[in-house]
């Protein structure tokens, strides 16, 4: 199997003149790597995340998301935001905002980012991945079982890994 990266450098500069972020990938053969084998392996730094994509209920794996130090973690709890930024040189600065609407906020800073659509690749190749938790509460409240809880959404925190 080859080595190629896709796009090709050419490619990559059409795709450069019109975005901020051109995802670069190739193929690999991962008969015995599964997606969390690859997840452990991947890992290189405090904040990694694995997701998968399935088609047909539970039964085929479409796609496998993995990811590892994201250049920007947005965490927001009430009206206040943290940002940390990591740097190459894995420093990490931090910025505390205040907020009235903590997601138009994480849409301002997404807005700056834009990716092309490249062949071979699903629609989502980065962008605002959310943690479990956020997602958790949000889905509670639709349940029956968890209609009786009360989950005040001021205290829950709302974390965000941006990365491409």
């Amino acid at each position: 199997m080859t080595k190629q990266y896709k796009p090709t450098f050419e490619e990559f500069k059409k795709f450069a003149e019109g975005h901020t972020v051109v995802p670069i990938f190739r193929k690999i053969l991962a008969d015995g790597l599964t997606p969390v084998s690859a997840f452990t392996k991947l890992q290189g730094g405090s904040w990694n995340f694995l997701f998968e994509s399935v088609v047909g209920g539970e039964k085929v794996g479409r796609y496998s998301f993995l990811g590892s130090s994201p250049f920007l973690r947005f965490i927001a709890k009430g009206t206040k935001v943290v940002l940390e930024r990591y740097s190459k040189d894995k420093q990490i600065n931090t910025e505390e905002v205040e907020t009235s609407d903590p997601l138009a906020l994480l849409q301002k800073y997404i807005a700056k980012y834009s990716a092309p659509h490249v062949q071979g690749l699903p629609r989502f190749c980065g962008g605002a991945v959310v943690m479990l938790v956020t997602i958790l509460c949000v889905m509670w409240k639709n349940y029956p079982i968890f209609r009786r809880m009360t989950v005040d959404y001021q205290t829950w925190p709302l974390d965000f890994m941006i990365t491409w």
